[in-house]
């Protein structure tokens, strides 16, 4: 596992979560951020694979279209 990536990936995904609006992040997150998050969390797991059990679950996405955007649910 490349650092720089993971590293690059953390970046983005806390960058978008800071442009959030209060009202944004009450919301389901889009599929695209899910994506985004999920992806985040399996590049730190393959990288330290011992904080696994540690790690928050993913956001499941319902691939159900609904005003141009997938439903998404955080468990």
């Amino acid at each position: 596992m490349d650092i720089e990536l993971l590293l690059a990936k953390t970046s983005g995904v806390l960058h978008a979560y800071a442009r959030m609006t209060p009202a944004e992040k009450k919301n389901p997150p889009t599929a695209s951020f899910a994506k985004d998050y999920n992806r985040l969390c399996d590049m730190a797991v393959v990288a330290a694979p011992e904080i696994a059990e540690y790690m928050p679950p993913k956001i499941e996405i319902i691939e159900r279209r609904k005003r141009d955007r997938s439903d998404c649910l955080s468990r």
